[in-house]
């Protein structure tokens, strides 16, 4: 079913788009419970304990504004919740989801020669994000933690949160040790400062950790012993804890605090909030279309890219390979 919406929606224009790709990122979603899930979560048993989308559409309705971020602000998702507990399909998602690895350029010495391939890195803990606070999240709130809206929204004024960083791996050699370099690119001084007090590390390992800053920008490499297959995980255990983020193009992109949604999250949340915009609030959503609103470029920008972003990240997870763009 997923296919039939997203070919809807390739065929649509952009009055209606926002409720066909919902639809086939929720079918995605489901596809994704199912594969991984117990029989608790089976359709039989969603139809009769979760019977719901799993969030709920909030909207400042009296306030309408053309102001691209401020009304991107003014719209919210909130979770279900009912007796205590967080119930629907996203809900039923959200407990077999868990975040991708960071991949990076691996470098395997083997004597006198050597082999270089892009490979996962860093792991994340095997738990589900956190779930939805109970006021929910804002619009502008799930872009500003999905990479490829970064640029549209920086050109509105919005500050980002993430910064770009390049993340490889050195392993092999005559010390069984994996030498993990993080490079941060030029950013803003007070982000890069703010971000620097993220990295936290065991005293005991100071001699394994070498910082280097540069006029713009840093760089961080550790030194830590080879695990399993040479990667090092990415919960905890390491020789250094850093901030979340997920692989954009060939860089990682580190968010500048706790980023406890995933990437396929804030896609899914984003679609449902503009499904319901144009559903229940036509004349907003006509309003900024027919105008052709910054408000209304954004969410054009955003439902093109979301498109791929959806299919890939979910045969990622069905597929158990990562794949990224």
């Amino acid at each position: 079913m997923s296919i039939q919406y997203y070919e809807a929606s390739q065929n649509s224009e952009l009055y209606t788009k926002p409720v066909f790709l919902y639809y086939a990122c929720m079918w995605l979603a489901v596809a994704e419970f199912l594969f991984k899930g117990t029989g608790d979560v089976s359709l039989d048993r969603a139809r009769g304990e979760n019977k719901h989308h799993g969030l709920e559409f909030v909207i400042d309705s009296s306030k309408f504004t053309y102001d691209a971020l401020e009304f991107a602000e003014k719209l919210r998702a909130k979770p279900m919740i009912s007796s205590g507990r967080y119930k629907g399909t996203f809900e039923l998602w959200r407990q077999t989801a868990r975040k991708m690895p960071l991949c990076g350029d691996f470098t395997e010495v083997f004597g006198m020669g050597n082999a270089t391939g892009v490979r996962p890195l860093f792991h994340s803990e095997d738990r589900p994000p956190i779930p939805l606070e109970s006021t929910g999240t804002s619009l502008i709130d799930c872009w500003g933690r999905i990479p490829f809206m970064v640029r549209p929204l920086t050109d509105c004024g919005w500050i980002s949160d993430f910064l770009r960083t390049t993340i490889t791996a050195i392993s092999g050699g005559v010390e069984n040790y994996i030498t993990t370099s993080i490079m941060v690119h030029p950013c803003d001084p007070a982000k890069e400062i703010e971000f620097t007090e993220r990295f936290l590390f065991d005293p005991n390992d100071i001699e394994n950790i070498n910082f280097t800053k540069f006029p713009s920008g840093f760089s961080l490499q550790t030194k830590s012993p080879k695990v399993g297959l040479g990667l090092r995980r990415f919960d905890h255990r390491g020789a250094v804890e850093f901030p979340d983020g997920c692989n954009y193009g060939d860089q990682v992109w580190m968010y500048n605090g706790a980023i406890e949604y995933t990437e396929f999250e804030n896609i899914y949340i984003s679609l449902y909030i503009l499904s319901n915009l144009s559903r229940y609030y036509p004349d907003f959503w006509i309003d900024h279309t027919t105008n052709h609103t910054l408000f209304s470029d954004l969410c054009d920008q955003f439902l093109s890219e979301s498109a791929e972003s959806i299919a890939r990240l979910a045969y990622s997870e069905l597929s158990r390979t990562y794949h990224f763009r």
